[in-house]
């Protein structure tokens, strides 16, 4: 009796096995079928590839969406996902894509770019450059030194904070948004950056930046805005800012609907000074210096 009662329980038993598999594979082929129409939003950085996350930020106008498209599969090439650093120094090879409200910690480490690989052999100032990191829309970065070459140092989608970079030796910009990206608000805080041939900040597409507690040195214009849409404002908040030798404005916009506040800013010129080249092209009504006690709504209007 007790043999065929445990023939019955190793029976039973092998069919419950058999039956677990055959569940398994079937949900296994269900969600392939799912994944192949699944929604965008549901993508993320660990089951997608950098340039398939990036393409849900493509624009919705055309000509727009070409320039963008060829900056992914032209202009920066490989990428590869980073969500924190080593905390040493090591040498960039491809731009570092930083997913979607994901804060990258350096841990203090200091990044120097290939030449060859990012595009410094073709100078400082060339547009063929890569940059080091590509922040995508809700993205941060801290805690990171940058050194020569700068290449296209930090790429900015929009909705981004800097907190703690140091960049030694500027190459094409520090950082910069460009105009077939989203935009919308960008911090750059507790940072340094020093030898901007030309500038160091640079904006083409709506935003509300603020920078605090930041030094610099040697550079062409702290902040460059190239959007001059009339109907669409370029608001920029600058609060404890230091810079030295500047060439040419602190701040310079094509933009007829640009807001500049100010608090504790100094600056020394290289050169010749001239008022006017503080804040460049800016109405002198639309600027303002105010208090640290003032609330800052502001920078809330992005």
């Amino acid at each position: 009796m007790r043999k065929l009662l445990l023939f019955i329980l190793v029976g039973c038993l092998l069919l419950s096995c058999n039956s677990i598999k055959e569940t398994s594979a079937t949900d296994t082929v269900a969600d392939s079928d799912n994944a192949s129409v699944a929604d965008k939003d549901t993508l993320t950085y660990e089951n997608t590839a950098p340039p398939d996350l990036l393409l849900r930020y493509t624009p919705a106008d055309a000509n727009v969406a070409k320039k963008y498209k060829t900056y992914l599969n032209k202009e920066l090439g490989d990428l590869v996902y980073g969500i924190e650093g080593t905390g040493t120094a090591r040498t960039i090879t491809k731009t570092i894509v930083v997913p979607p409200n994901v804060t990258y910690d350096g841990k203090y480490e200091v990044l120097t770019a290939d030449a060859n690989a990012m595009g410094a052999v073709l100078g400082d100032q060339s547009e063929k450059q890569k940059p080091l990191f590509l922040l995508a829309p809700g993205a941060g970065i801290k805690n990171v030194t940058i050194t020569a070459p700068g290449c296209e140092g930090i790429h900015m989608m929009g909705n981004n904070v800097l907190d703690n970079i140091t960049w030694e030796d500027v190459g094409e910009d520090a950082a910069s948004v460009r105009s077939y990206f989203p935009g919308g608000r960008i911090t750059i805080k507790n940072s340094k950056a020093f030898r901007a041939a030309d500038k160091m900040f640079q904006f083409n597409t709506p935003c509300s930046v603020r920078i605090e507690n930041f030094v610099g040195d040697d550079m062409g214009k702290l902040v460059k805005n190239m959007w001059h849409k009339e109907d669409v404002p370029f608001y920029v908040d600058l609060n404890n800012v230091k810079v030295t030798n500047v060439r040419n404005a602190v701040v310079q916009s094509s933009n007829p609907k640009c807001q500049a506040r100010h608090h504790n800013l100094s600056y020394t010129f290289k050169g010749r000074f001239r008022p006017e080249r503080v804040f460049r092209n800016i109405p002198p009504e639309n600027i303002t210096e105010y208090r640290p006690t003032e609330t800052n709504h502001f920078f809330e209007r992005m």
